[in-house]
């Protein structure tokens, strides 16, 4: 059973991340928004029950159509990040030029 989607908007891949909400479903806002890293930010669409694994799967592929955002999305078995809890930044994402001090996820939206 599926219980949740999200709608990850990685700055790494997506040069337009911080504009998630713009791309986002008309009238569909997600129950919480995480800012993951610097730009980063993934989109919790929780369900009212849990939903059977073809039944979520196609919703996640439309999700991902929809908002242009990372096709990691599709997949429902991937680990999401927390909030309170540091993304350590790898050897790549360094010499990129990201800070090598770790980005605590945080809440910037909550349905409350």
């Amino acid at each position: 059973r599926v219980f949740l989607l999200v709608a990850d908007f990685d700055a790494k891949n997506d040069s337009q991340s911080e504009k998630f909400a713009e791309r986002l479903p008309p009238n569909l806002p997600p129950q919480l928004v995480i800012e993951t890293s610097p730009e980063s930010f993934q989109t919790y669409y929780i369900f009212d029950k849990p939903r059977g694994f073809s039944e979520a799967k196609n919703v996640a592929k439309g999700l991902v159509k929809f908002c242009e955002c990372d096709p990691v999305s599709q997949d429902l078995s991937h680990v999401w990040r927390l909030p309170g809890l540091p993304n350590w930044p790898n050897k790549k994402k360094i010499e990129a030029g990201r800070s090598p001090i770790p980005f605590i996820a945080r809440v910037v939206k909550s349905a409350n």
